[in-house]
């Protein structure tokens, strides 16, 4: 969409339900690359009556300030209208046009029209809002509909189940068609699941190890979580 606006909290957790109750809904493997241009053209009416994928030259894909839009989103009628560069790179499998389109149906999974119409708001003038004593810009970060559409449109496209067993950024970005700069996000968002999975313990902090270890020479005591290949003889 073209301006950011505060949206209904969701939380992380919430997203990733929602992200995969597209998959669920349609009978799509969480390990199966997303074929977006199949799911846009002719699987998500199932889940969005109505709902069409609209393509547009380029030239008439111009914001009121002249800003080039590669895709939005409406919802009366629910439609994602695309610019065709976009829409061809997104048949040849490019990352960004995957996750542009992905981004745009997650708002129409995410945000309703009443929500974007009444309760849109640019940011500054929130901030303004809130004043010197209300809460940090940054903690309305989850809040802001742009931030949603993101998470879930990542959820969609590298479910996290999938991701888990995986073994890198590399494996995912290959698998799953999107960014190198996604797969580091998604691989690091499901690494501790990952390491939980396969038994592994989470490394300490450099700072947290020298702490310890100056604890146990002062106090006579061990730490059980501190590795034996980081005590002092």
């Amino acid at each position: 969409m073209a301006s950011d606006f505060i949206a209904s909290k969701i939380s992380i957790k919430e997203l990733s339900k929602r992200a995969g109750e597209v998959r669920t809904n349609l009978s799509i493997s969480d390990d199966v690359t997303l074929d977006i241009i199949n799911l846009l053209e002719f699987d998500i009416v199932r889940l969005i009556p109505n709902f069409r994928l609209l393509v547009m030259p380029d030239s008439e894909m111009l914001s009121d300030d002249g800003h080039f839009q590669e895709a939005y989103a409406t919802f009366d009628p629910p439609r994602i209208v695309v610019a065709n560069s976009i829409y061809i790179a997104a048949n040849e499998s490019e990352p960004h046009a995957r996750m542009v389109l992905a981004h745009e149906l997650g708002h129409l999974m995410l945000h309703n029209g009443r929500i974007v119409r009444e309760k849109a708001h640019n940011l500054a003038t929130e901030a303004k809002k809130r004043g010197a004593y209300g809460p940090p810009l940054h903690n309305l970060k989850s809040r802001t509909g742009e931030s949603q559409a993101s998470k879930f449109a990542a959820f969609l496209l590298a479910p996290t189940n999938a991701c888990v067993s995986l073994t890198s950024a590399n494996e995912i970005a290959e698998k799953f068609q999107i960014s190198l700069r996604s797969a580091e996000i998604r691989f690091t968002e499901t690494d501790p699941l990952r390491r939980r999975l396969s038994g592994q313990r989470r490394k300490l902090p450099s700072a947290v190890l020298a702490f310890m270890r100056e604890q146990e020479v002062r106090n006579r005591f061990k730490f059980k979580s501190l590795p034996e290949d980081h005590r002092r003889a």
